[in-house]
């Protein structure tokens, strides 16, 4: 299994726009092993290899992390994604519409921070 272009996007975003480096570690060493399609959004489970280190202060915790917002001709009111780290490891990509459908594939998008 590979990531989709809009994963690898997104998490490239989140490993540039963070400073945690063990968090970066990881982002990096991930590897996409599960994909569920919901219809409003994607839930990517992700590995890591023995050894890659976990990331201090979360081990007893499931942390969010918002990544980028989405937008595209192909979302009628954009997406919004966040990665999950539990008990110090990043182990989930979540990426959800803001209103309506979310496709399959998006061809053509922009990532940006929105006013939070």
């Amino acid at each position: 299994m590979k990531f989709l272009k809009l994963e690898k996007d997104i998490l490239e975003w989140i490993a540039e726009n963070n400073d945690d480096p063990v968090l970066k570690e990881q982002i990096t060493r991930s590897k996409p092993v599960d994909r569920k399609l919901t219809g409003m959004g994607i839930f990517l489970t992700v590995v890591l290899p023995e050894g890659v280190p976990k990331i201090d202060g979360s081990e007893n915790d499931v942390t969010v992390i918002p990544g980028p917002c989405i937008r595209s001709s192909g979302l009628a009111k954009g997406a919004d994604s966040a990665i999950y780290i539990s008990h110090g490891v990043f182990d989930t990509l979540e990426i959800f519409s803001l209103g309506g459908d979310f496709p399959e594939e998006i061809a053509s998008y922009e990532l940006y921070v929105p006013d939070r």
